[in-house]
């Protein structure tokens, strides 16, 4: 019996042994895999994880990287020196180029259980999709079940697509698809160009059953033909959630959303909604931790509609509304070609506009904690018509009257040019909502464009 008591323990630690979280490695010499595709697939295979791959500086070339249903939660990590380096060089990275029709990366997990891969000093750049393909996802198709983080020194740029130039998420009913954009990763440089129903989210598209997540990160230089410059929401299952940290050591706010366009260069009605973000339906939720700091930028971007956000509601006499929530948000020199040169939303939408400080640095001087500054409405094609430089709120006859409510939030500097109200219309009965500070100056439609409406005048508040 002796030795079978020796040998049971003797083959528990071995079995211990191989099933430990691993960490592997990918290059020439001194590296456990010679091929990121080999390295992928065996830490894939390894149910003992979170697993560590490690890519050396440089550039690697590819046609494509494929991971379906891991058994474990994965970390791919670039810049290392070598295959031995415990640690990565500060400030180095792999480039991961794509050299041939396709998604730089597409994760898929068909499994029960969720599964996360983060990304972190790599870059995702190269990817082109058939600009006809509604999935899309230039630089990151993330389907069913799946989690893509883009952790610190992740990059996704210079991805093009019909949809998600930059990454694309989509999901089923339970098994919901995200994206987290954490650690200062960036979304920039993406293109989504896709024609009729597409050209949604230059930045990230969420197609339906999909979650983003943005936590410490920007989202900028991104362009959608027809929706979202930055980001997309395509159903009302899909939600956008902004959850930034305190952060001690970093002054300006943790997510940011800039220099996003929804749109061509030539103004056209049937286009170019939300320059910053798009929804269709889906919440948006731009959260802050109890701070006086203003710690969501979304700032000079343009579109059609809605310089910074577009949203279209519900169109039924009793549908649910959709939500849209701003805390500590700075929303600055924005710019719609035509009508709401911040906000739009059209039908059942409810704004608020909030903040959890009471006085913010701002310059010299302090502000509110959240502020809409500085944001223009040209008002193409309809000159003499209400613009909006800061929202326009319009619906539908016999829709839900949409609602924009704010509290401790300034308004000051919006411009109506070549129209009649600097901060807020209300649109429906024509009645116009009550300018909200005398510095602003003047000179929402549904797609493709606005037009007169028996409903019931929208609901402008001030929260109290």
């Amino acid at each position: 019996m002796k030795p079978i008591r020796l040998f049971v323990p003797l083959f528990l630690l071995i079995a211990c042994a191989a099933s430990r979280a691993a960490t592997y490695s990918v290059g020439p010499v001194g590296c456990t895999h010679v091929s990121l595709a080999d390295a992928l697939a065996a830490a894939a295979a390894n149910p003992a994880g979170p697993h560590l791959i490690k890519l050396r500086i440089g550039e690697l070339l590819t046609g494509g990287i494929s991971l379906d249903e891991p058994a474990a939660d994965i970390t791919i990590e670039g810049g290392y020196a070598s295959c031995g380096a415990s640690a990565p060089t500060p400030d180095a990275r792999m480039v991961i180029r794509q050299i041939n029709p396709g998604s730089v990366l597409r994760f898929d997990n068909a499994s029960d259980t969720p599964r996360r891969l983060e990304l972190r000093n790599v870059t995702l750049t190269g990817g082109s999709v058939n600009t006809s393909d509604v999935l899309g996802g230039g630089g990151a198709l993330v389907l069913q079940n799946a989690t893509l983080v883009l952790g610190a020194g992740a990059i996704v740029e210079g991805n093009v697509a019909g949809n998600g130039g930059g990454v694309s998420l989509f999901g089923v009913p339970s098994r919901v698809a995200k994206l987290v954009l954490d650690g200062a990763a960036v979304i920039d440089g993406n293109q989504a160009v896709g024609l009729g129903g597409l050209g949604a989210g230059g930045g990230v598209f969420a197609l339906d059953n999909a979650e983003i997540r943005l936590v410490y990160g920007r989202i900028e230089d991104n362009t959608a033909r027809r929706a979202g410059g930055g980001v997309a929401l395509n159903t009302a299952r899909t939600t956008l959630v902004a959850a930034p940290p305190i952060l001690t050591d970093y002054l300006l706010p943790p997510v940011v959303l800039a220099h996003n366009t929804a749109g061509r260069a030539t103004f056209a009605s049937g286009e170019g909604f939300g320059g910053a973000i798009y929804s269709k339906q889906g919440n948006i939720t731009i959260g802050a931790p109890a701070t006086s700091r203003f710690t969501t930028n979304i700032s000079t971007n343009t579109a059609n509609y809605g310089g910074a956000i577009y949203v279209e509601g519900a169109a039924g006499p009793t549908d649910p509304f959709t939500f849209v929530a701003l805390r500590n948000t700075l929303t600055q020199f924005n710019t719609a070609k035509g009508k709401g040169g911040a906000f739009h939303s059209w039908n059942a939408v409810d704004w608020v506009l909030d903040s959890t400080g009471l006085r913010c640095p701002f310059g010299p001087r302090y502000s509110a904690c959240s502020a809409v500054l500085y944001n223009t409405a040209y008002n193409s094609t309809t000159p003499g018509s209400p613009g909006a430089g800061a929202g326009y709120i319009g619906n539908d006859s016999g829709s839900q009257r949409g609602i924009f409510r704010f509290a401790r939030t300034l308004f000051e500097n919006n411009r109506d040019d070549d129209g009649q109200v600097a901060v807020a219309m209300a649109f429906g009965t024509r009645r116009v909502a009550p300018s909200i500070d005398r510095t602003s100056s003047s000179g929402m439609p549904r797609m493709p464009s606005p037009r007169p409406s028996t409903a019931a005048p929208c609901r402008a508040s001030a929260m109290r």
